[in-house]
């Protein structure tokens, strides 16, 4: 185990121990890959909309503020972004990897984060 952990704080992306079977290796490679091609697709520049207005919830994107009613909500800047991320892109479904990759864009997401969920509980 400690091998394991060492491999992966030095900055190894995974890290598999023998016997292994053909097929995890198969799978594994393939989620490597898949993450290779979400984090390396060509990001679209787009335009931040200033003020985002919805069912009673203003979102000044340039203050980094969010009033619900009139009555200002403080947040921090990462719920503050997840918030905004979700809110400029209303028909857009997320996964947890997604948001974490877009918000947290230098770290690594695990399975067994629970990062985005303990924020996004937050915000509800």
């Amino acid at each position: 185990d400690f091998d394991k952990v060492t491999g992966l704080v030095l900055g190894a992306d995974d890290y598999m121990t023998k016997p292994f079977t053909p097929i995890e290796l198969v799978a594994r490679v393939n989620a490597q890959l898949r993450r290779f091609l979400t984090l390396n697709q060509p990001k679209v520049e787009e335009e931040k909309i200033s003020i985002l207005e919805a069912g009673g919830v203003v979102i000044d994107f340039e203050k980094r503020t969010v009033h619900v009613y009139g009555e200002r909500i403080d947040l921090t800047p990462k719920e503050f972004d997840i918030l905004y991320l979700l809110a400029s892109h209303p028909k857009k479904v997320y996964s947890l990897e997604n948001i974490f990759q877009q918000i947290w864009t230098n770290d690594y997401y695990d399975d067994n984060n629970n990062t985005v969920t303990v924020h996004i509980r937050t915000l509800r």
